[in-house]
């Protein structure tokens, strides 16, 4: 109870302590501007102080909007046509938020909302969306071709109370329809709740927040995702596979320097799970960003004071509380070293002994990214390339105590593969125009014995063996076409062609697939 005690009165100091700025909730990480604004900071329109933190506030997307404008009135060839029109929606989507900026917008792309109330400083939204897809799957691992319908509906609302405090709440519903042989379940361990009717499962899900901020300083207290790392495809400590988890979050910027702290509440059959992390940013220079990151799990007690203090070393502190916990800390790098390329890896430890061989002593467990982004290859400025890496050595993420595995709602927190895998992946997009995006993409995924739930025995010995076992292989080619029809309503297709070898890690077998998706979404 003094733990709790000592926790609220924190925050309640914390708040009071608050002055009055401007404020805004985070934009949803899954929200297609960031992809937008990659492309922008890429091709140098705009700097931002942090390179591996997501989502950003709506706020912070605004400023960058903003310079983004400035640069284009001063040059307009900085723009192709998509783009131009794209800024041109964005910043009707955040009108609010610049409205004391002083700029044009075109009003036909002011955001609409069902309900919109301001009042001085105070404004509060309420948004509507909606998704329906159809998947149709056909090969060797269907007995016969399946048709798989999804239907998601949602809500969203939002404020701003006076300068310094919001709050945010975005809840879900979907139906999807599945085989008779699907049972409902709540036991986090399984996954996230599902509950069944007929051959429809229904599955919720909710993120609720509270946000306090000084330009320099921002609190966040309740559910939401995160996401750390450069990586497009994931990260190797936080990555988007992980469901949204409960949190106490701290954020502070100075100049170059950022730093983020949180403590989050997991979920998992056991009473009491925690994973916590702080992670630091450096701008070298403008076209430079170091950051290293450090992160715990651990559970089956009560909060622990030394992971409260978000300057503690983690590692430091994993030692005085027994080593018992599961400690990992990773390093990367963002670099513009080039016009229209970006460069970035992403180096990750689990455990590590410096006098052992680095890719064979069974006790190095250690994962690495690398990436490449080049915008306008060849001058030609609607399309832009991708290849990125990664590698996830044997047991990674694994833990002899089954509280410290690293997962939340049977998901892994870090990379999507798991350990004992590589991924490699290219993706190719253009605009052809405004409304029409166009992805081409292959993929190769290797998985070799073993998952996160697989820690090394005595069996194993001292040495370990990067794709050991029998390896599944995959190579997927995919294409995907998606056309805004009006504002904030799509119509998406994707296809996928997938090669299997070893399917299941089954030896000798293969499989050849293919599924196509139709969907369409829409956000009022």
């Amino acid at each position: 109870m003094k733990q709790i005690r000592f926790l609220f009165t924190a925050i309640l100091f914390l708040w009071a302590y608050l002055s009055l700025n401007a404020q805004s909730v985070d934009l949803e990480y899954h929200h297609w501007i960031y992809d937008f604004l990659a492309k922008m900071e890429t091709r140098g329109l705009y700097h931002k102080f942090d390179a591996g933190m997501k989502p950003y506030s709506r706020c912070e997307i605004a400023e960058l909007l903003y310079q983004i404008h400035q640069k284009v009135v001063k040059n307009p060839d900085l723009l192709s046509k998509a783009e131009k029109g794209l800024l041109e929606q964005f910043k009707g989507e955040f009108y609010d938020e610049l409205a004391e900026k002083n700029i044009e917008i075109q009003s036909r792309y002011y955001e609409r909302h069902p309900v919109r109330w301001k009042e001085g400083k105070n404004r509060l939204y309420l948004d509507f969306y909606f998704r329906e897809n159809l998947q149709l799957l056909t090969g060797d691992q269907y007995s016969e071709s399946e048709h798989r319908t999804e239907m998601t509906l949602g809500g969203i609302l939002r404020g701003d109370l006076g300068k310094n405090f919001s709050f945010f709440v975005d809840v879900q519903n979907r139906m999807r329809s599945v085989e008779d042989s699907l049972k409902e379940q709540f036991d986090p361990s399984q996954g996230q709740p599902v509950v069944t009717t007929g051959t429809h499962a229904f599955s919720d899900q909710a993120i609720a927040y509270f946000k306090w901020q000084l330009p320099w300083f921002t609190m966040k207290f309740g559910r939401d995702y995160l996401r750390w790392g450069p990586g497009y495809r994931g990260g190797l400590t936080i990555s988007q596979n992980n469901p949204p988890f409960d949190m106490i979050l701290l954020q502070t910027r100075f100049n170059r320097f950022n730093f983020q702290y949180f403590h989050g509440f997991l979920n998992s059959k056991f009473e009491n799970k925690y994973l916590i992390g702080h992670r630091v940013e450096l701008k070298a220079a403008n076209w430079l960003y170091l950051s290293g990151t450090e992160t715990v799990i651990y559970g089956n007690r009560g909060v622990e004071l030394q992971y409260l203090n978000p300057l503690m070393p983690y590692h430091v502190a994993e030692h005085h509380l027994g080593d018992n916990d599961n400690n990992m800390m990773s390093f990367d790098i963002s670099a513009y070293p080039l016009k229209n390329q970006k460069y970035y890896a992403e180096f990750m430890l689990d455990d590590f002994s410096s006098s052992e061989g680095w890719f064979t002593y069974i006790g190095n467990k250690f994962a690495f990214l690398v990436g490449g982004y080049w915008v306008a290859p060849l001058g030609i400025k609607d399309l832009d390339i991708r290849l990125e890496y990664t590698r996830v050595e044997p047991f990674v993420y694994t833990h002899y105590d089954s509280v410290n595995i690293y997962i939340n709602y049977d998901q892994v927190i870090g990379y999507w593969t798991g350990p004992n895998a590589d991924n490699l992946f290219f993706e190719a997009n253009y605009w052809l125009f405004k409304d029409v995006y166009l992805k081409l993409g292959w993929e190769q995924v290797r998985h070799g014995r073993g998952d996160v739930y697989t820690f090394p025995t005595k069996a194993d010995g001292d040495r370990k063996y990067f794709l050991a076992g029998v390896v599944e292989k995959q190579q997927i080619w995919s294409f995907q076409i998606k056309d805004q029809l009006f504002n904030d309503v799509f119509l998406l297709f994707r296809s996928n062609f997938i090669n299997t070898q070893n399917p299941g890690k089954v030896a000798g077998r293969q499989s050849l697939d293919k599924q196509f998706l139709f969907e369409l979404f829409l956000n009022y």
